[in-house]
């Protein structure tokens, strides 16, 4: 393992590989020079090792999934087992009953259950309910929701997306009850659904959520709540727990089985067993193993101090990252709720937010901590991982201070900047 394999595989990936990479920004070239990680060897705890040997407290663990850490015993001996019955049968396994029930004693929305296996399919069932219940089309939203139609066609760098979908979807400005007000007034009678993420960059503000529950209500669309991160993570319950507003459906995923891929939509009785309606279906729904991991982990965040555990350490990054800004002198912090931190940083000069968060994730990754501008804590992580990344935090302040002074990244980012989404291209200049 080394330097040498790395490059072998990834001409290799080159060839084959039309989805292209998997890595911090999902957007960097193969770089001489560079210093971001290319490819994934394993991971344990709250750590990953690339297939160079190199070794980094993982702040991004699998984009979310991994909420215990990385091979957690309890959940390797639930797959274990169950794979003495058999990955996929032919018909419903009792695994998928039992992981229901714990979903519907844990969310508070949930009275129904169907299953899926990632979060775009989980919201794409969410919003062909909606829109059969209500007979409407129109979609407002705030947050990202997956790579379906629904959602894409209000993406206007997205090819390939039918034009008459462009006019099905609208988005919102969170905290501002004000403008979704406007746009149900607007479309009055025509919107079939809000679906939002509750909590992403910002928490919402007291009353909001309670205002947006109301006025999906009185304007006869269906509120979800769209919980593929925030669902097991910011509370055993999600958002919807944590803030105490209950929407008709909500999508979870991201933290339901520790990395297997699973995925839920959850909601009323009366929207989730009108399934039938609408042509769900999917061959690996109750592939078993994933179901299994759930039951282990569920079980575990339901009877462990998890929760808890997740803010703990998040608090504690915060703390770390916004003391570093202060001492060199530039205005940053971590946002969001505990469990779900992501870089804000101000303009500086000729220097974008986005320019200088890469820079910050290029000066991390050369002191052994991954991220790309979000922090998601798992269960595993400890203080020897914080302490490395409070040391990490310092080092890449050190050298954005000077790049500012400086008012430029030439000499100090030495790999492309990052893109995580669409239209960061353009924002990097």
């Amino acid at each position: 393992m080394g330097p040498d394999r790395t490059i072998a595989l990834w001409k290799r990936l080159e060839g084959v590989l039309a989805s292209g990479r998997w890595n911090p920004t999902q957007g960097v070239l193969f770089h001489d020079h560079g210093t971001y990680p290319l490819l994934a060897q394993r991971g344990q705890g709250g750590r990953m090792w690339d297939t160079s040997g190199g070794e980094f407290v993982d702040w991004m663990m699998g984009w979310g999934p991994v909420v215990l850490g990385y091979r957690h015993p309890a959940v390797e001996t639930a797959i274990r087992d169950q794979l003495a019955e058999g990955p996929l049968l032919s018909l419903t396994h009792p695994l998928e009953i039992e992981v229901a029930e714990r979903i519907r004693s844990m969310v508070p929305c949930a009275e129904g259950v169907a299953f899926g296996k990632n979060g775009s399919d989980a919201l794409a069932l969410g919003v062909r309910i909606a829109r059969a219940h209500t007979g409407r089309e129109l979609v407002l939203h705030y947050g990202y929701h997956g790579f379906h139609d629904w959602y894409m066609a209000g993406i206007a760098q997205c090819q390939g997306m039918p034009e008459s979908l462009r006019s099905t979807i609208q988005p919102f400005t969170y905290n501002d009850a004000g403008d979704l007000e406007r746009l149900l007034l607007e479309n009055k009678g025509r919107v079939a659904a809000v679906v939002m993420e509750a909590a992403r960059d910002q928490e919402p503000t007291p009353g909001y959520l309670q205002r947006v529950r109301d006025l999906t209500r009185d304007h006869g669309c269906i509120l979800i709540f769209d919980e593929i991160l925030t669902g097991f993570r910011v509370a055993r319950g999600g958002a919807q727990e944590c803030y105490g507003v209950v929407p008709d459906m909500a999508a979870v995923g991201k933290a339901l089985s520790n990395g297997m891929p699973l995925s839920a939509l959850c909601g009323r009785a009366e929207f989730l067993y009108t399934i039938a309606r609408v042509g769900y279906g999917m061959t690996y729904r109750g592939e078993t193993l994933s179901l299994a991991a759930a039951k282990a982990t569920l079980d575990i965040i339901a009877n462990e101090p998890v929760t808890d555990r997740l803010a703990t350490i998040g608090e504690a990054l915060r703390t770390a990252f916004q003391s570093s800004a202060v001492d060199h002198g530039i205005d940053a912090r971590l946002t969001g709720p505990s469990a779900r931190l992501a870089i804000w940083i101000d303009r500086h000069g000729r220097l974008s937010p986005l320019a200088q968060l890469s820079l910050l994730i290029q000066e991390f990754l050369k002191h052994g901590v991954l991220s790309n501008g979000s922090f998601l804590p798992c269960y595993a992580h400890d203080d020897r991982d914080l302490e490395q990344t409070r040391i990490a935090f310092d080092r890449g302040f050190e050298t954005l201070a000077r790049a500012r002074q400086a008012n430029t990244l030439v000499g100090f980012l030495t790999t492309p900047g990052i893109a995580i989404k669409y239209g960061d291209d353009e924002a990097m200049h």
